[in-house]
């Protein structure tokens, strides 16, 4: 899952590194890109660009924590939901929502309608709590990996080695495993 604008406000890769990133992706079905990461803080706008003409499916990109992406989304759609305690435990309820295009009341919220959606930046992984931003809980990682199937269409394991493309310690592992036999139903 290449993420083409991350930190855009500070790299500037121009409104056409996208394209040309889509022409590299494109005929490759295991890659699934998206536009951007939390667009409203990292410097670019999603309404700017139209979906590449490629045969990927591509994510419009995602917002800041607990809130919806940007609509009209395209292939699928991405959520970020919150880390702080109790409410990680209940974050990807709302993906639900999102995947549906809907907010809490039934109203349609997204236009182009049903899409699935993927937890793209759930609590991380590390062999330290951190509160509001890494856990070191095995028992947390799996019930974040369950309900984002339950809810949505998975997630991306998150870690702090991972940051730094470090190997995983025993504990950040240990989360690992518990995360996704939750998603494989295991």
């Amino acid at each position: 899952m290449p993420i083409v604008y991350a930190d855009e406000q500070i790299i500037n890769m121009g409104h056409n590194f996208v394209y040309q990133l889509a022409e590299i992706f494109n005929n490759h079905s295991n890659i699934l890109p998206s536009l951007g990461n939390e667009w409203p803080k990292n410097g670019f706008n999603p309404g700017d660009f139209s979906r590449p003409n490629t045969t990927n499916l591509w994510s419009r990109g995602s917002t800041t924590s607990d809130s919806a992406p940007y609509f009209p989304s395209w292939d699928w759609k991405e959520w970020h939901p919150r880390r702080d305690w109790p409410k990680v435990l209940f974050g990807n309820d709302d993906a639900w929502y999102v995947k549906e295009g809907i907010d809490a009341s039934g109203n349609v919220t997204d236009t182009s309608g049903r899409r699935p959606c993927v937890v793209t930046e759930p609590i991380g992984f590390w062999n330290q709590n951190v509160p509001n931003r890494r856990s070191n809980d095995p028992n947390l990682a799996r019930v974040i990996g369950g309900t984002s199937i339950y809810f949505a269409r998975g997630a991306n394991f998150m870690s702090e080695e991972g940051l730094r493309c470090e190997y995983w310690d025993d504990v950040t592992y240990t989360c690992a495993v518990q995360f996704f036999n939750a998603i494989n139903q295991v």
